[in-house]
């Protein structure tokens, strides 16, 4: 799987910024971590533990690649070559967006379907993010 928007980028000292997700010696990229967060999500009958940090730190990475892809797009110093890679970097970011919303989708669809027992059980209260709980409520 493709991590080509979330790879960690240096500063021009070469230190890599401390917000960083992903770091090589790590096992799966975040964006793979919340793909299998999503599949395991989507397969299992009960409600699991809400990936709420993996999530903001995508979402935030996301925004970021978003920014700095309309910043190169609109640079007229950009050639046809970048742009064809840029075309694969917002096609990467869209792809991550679908399993993003796709994600929150099916957590929202068995909280409405198990509302009363979530709001009933303090342990599966638990799994829930703060809107989550606040959606069951």
């Amino acid at each position: 799987m493709s991590s080509f928007a979330f790879e960690p980028s240096s500063d021009a000292r070469g230190s890599v910024p401390p917000a960083v997700l992903y770091h090589p010696d790590d096992d799966e990229t975040p964006v793979e971590q919340l793909t299998r967060a999503w599949t395991n999500e989507r397969h299992s009958p009960d409600l699991l533990l809400f990936k709420g940090e993996l999530l903001d730190g995508l979402l935030q990475k996301l925004h970021e690649q978003g920014l700095m892809v309309e910043h190169l797009q609109t640079d007229p110093s950009t050639t046809e070559e970048e742009h064809l890679q840029l075309t694969l970097v917002r096609t990467d970011m869209e792809r991550l967006k679908f399993i993003v919303r796709s994600y929150v989708r099916v957590r929202l669809w068995k909280i409405e379907k198990y509302a009363p027992y979530i709001m009933a059980t303090p342990k599966m209260q638990e799994k829930l993010s703060v809107a989550e709980l606040t959606h069951a409520q």
